[in-house]
Parts: C-alpha cells; structure tokens; sequence
C-alpha cells in the first residue's frame, strides 16, 4: 500500500514534428477528472522544427502546462529529459498522438493507492484509432508492432507473456531513477524504429523487486496512420526490432565475440540456408499468415545485422 504519501503526477509528452497530433493529446490531458493541483503536463520537444513550440504556447492559461526542448534526437533523450524536468512521484508517459480517457490518470492514482503490493510500474490498454481499413494482411499478431495492448477485462500483475507499451505507461519515480532511465542506445530515433528501452528498464526494475501491473481502466486511444498499414513499414519495424535486440542481447548478457558469432551462424543457417524460411522472407504475399511468418524473419535479419555491428 501507499501509506501516506502524497501522490503528484508528471505527465510526459515526447514529440518530434508532430505539432498536428499535438493538440488532441493536450486536451484530453486538461479534460482528466483527476484535479489538476494532483498533476502536471510536460512537452519534451525533440528538436522539433514545426509549431511544436507554439502549440504549447497557445495553453498558457493552463497553469500545470510546462515546455521542455531536448536537442538530442531520440526517444529515451526525449524521456530522460522529461522525467529530469519532473515535479511528480509518479510519471505517465503518453504518445504525442494519442488521446487519454477522461478518468486516465484518476485511474492511474487508483491502481497506486490501492493495488497490493504496490505496482513500480503501471499500464492498460490501447486501442486504436484506424485512419483507414486494417489491411487483408494484417491478422492479430501483427497488431502488437502497432502497440495495440488488451490483455483482459480485470486488472492483474503481468507475467513474462504480457507486457506494456510506452503510449500508456506510468512510473514510480523512484524506480525510473534506480533503474538510470531509459538507455539511449535504444529507442526511436528519427527514422531509425529502434525499440527495446522499455524491455530493458522493466527486467531492470523488476531485478530489484518492482513488479508490473496491468489496469483495463488506465486507457487511451491510439491513432494509427496510413504509413503504419503499409507492409514496409512493418518489415523495416521489425528489422530495427532484431537490431534493438542484438543490443540488449549483448548488453545482458555480456556476449564475448565468439559466443556472437555462434549465434550469427545459428540465424544465418535458420534464416538464408533453410529454403522455407528464405522462400518466406523474399516471396511476396497478402497471406495473413505468411505475412507475419516474413515479419518475423526480418527480425532474424535485423538481429545478425545487429550482432554483426558489435563484433
């Protein structure tokens, strides 16, 4: 349980030229039923060179609206920053295009003050807003690598099957700070799709006793453009996929040269060598199927790519 404390919450807003979406966000975010003497709403421009700057400004009669510029490109710098400039104990970071629900962050207090033992770290669904039909090729598998999350109607501590994404996810502050933030060699930065910082600071914290807790409730709204319902932006998500994970491998498990090498041949003769799986990564298709099958081997693709830049 909570004790005492009095709970205050950061809201962080990352951006990078997304001034059109930004809107949307911020109003559902001076919408929120939770009073807002209990929170607070960060922009973090990632050297944005649109109207990022003057969007926020039209807010200034907001009181609880605050501007941050961080002129290293990249999502975790952009994070990092936003959780530096914070006056909360907890923080919720939300993506610049999507819309919270109205009781969002009063859920989120909720989860906190009442979830035993208290969760580190906190999420719940997001579903999405189509900006056109979803695709033929696209079955349910495949909607993950658009961070679409609805595990269950009832909030429960999630396992190794379940995860969060960082379009809804809340931090104790505390653990963000043990944990040293997100690692800056990973996570998007620019058009290089990398991921993999959030994975990397949930084992972290749950090293040191901090356990996830999934809340239906904590629920936002996800758009979703047409450049993501396109095949090749779900095979480049995926090959900077195998290569966030090349990095987070080597990180881990401190890999020497010779046991990278061991598994560069391992996914090498797996993916090029056996003829179905190189049939699956080159042929095209609108199979549901086949399709995820080739998604998942430009993964295999991105990781040697991966590993082989760190021997």
């Amino acid at each position: 349980m909570s004790g005492d404390v009095e709970y205050f919450i950061s809201v962080v807003i990352c951006t990078h030229n997304r001034a059109k979406f930004l809107r949307k966000v911020i109003d559902s975010l001076v919408r929120q039923s939770l009073s807002k003497e209990r929170y607070e709403i960060i922009v973090v421009d990632n050297n944005s060179t649109d109207d990022t700057r003057e969007v926020v400004n039209s807010y200034s009669n907001i009181p609880n609206i605050r501007y941050v510029r961080e002129t290293k490109v990249g999502l975790s710098h952009a994070r990092n920053a936003g959780i530096k400039h914070s006056r909360g104990n907890i923080i919720a970071f939300i993506d610049d295009d999507a819309i919270a629900t109205e009781k969002w962050l009063e859920n989120v207090l909720r989860v906190y003050t009442t979830v035993t033992p208290q969760p580190g770290i906190v999420g719940g669904e997001v579903l999405p807003i189509w900006s056109r039909k979803k695709p033929v090729w696209m079955n349910d598998r495949l909607e993950r690598g658009l961070s679409i999350v609805k595990w269950s109607n009832r909030g429960f501590f999630i396992t190794k099957n379940e995860w969060l994404v960082g379009a809804n996810v809340c931090y104790l502050k505390k653990v963000l700070e043990e944990c040293g933030g997100f690692d800056t060699q990973l996570g998007r930065k620019g058009k290089k799709l990398l991921s993999m910082e959030e994975n990397l600071l949930k084992e972290r914290a749950e090293q040191k006793g901090y356990r996830c807790y999934y809340e239906p409730s904590v629920r936002v709204y996800h758009y979703i453009p047409p450049e993501r319902l396109e095949k090749g932006w779900f095979l480049k998500r995926n090959f900077y996929q195998g290569i966030s994970e090349a990095i987070l491998r080597v990180k881990n498990e401190k890999l020497g040269k010779r046991k990278i090498l061991k598994i560069i041949a391992f996914n090498v003769k797996n993916t090029f060598l056996n003829c179905k799986n190189f049939l699956s990564l080159i042929l095209p298709t609108d199979n549901p199927d086949r399709f995820f099958r080739k998604y998942f081997h430009y993964s295999r693709v991105g990781l040697i790519v991966g590993l082989i830049r760190k021997l």
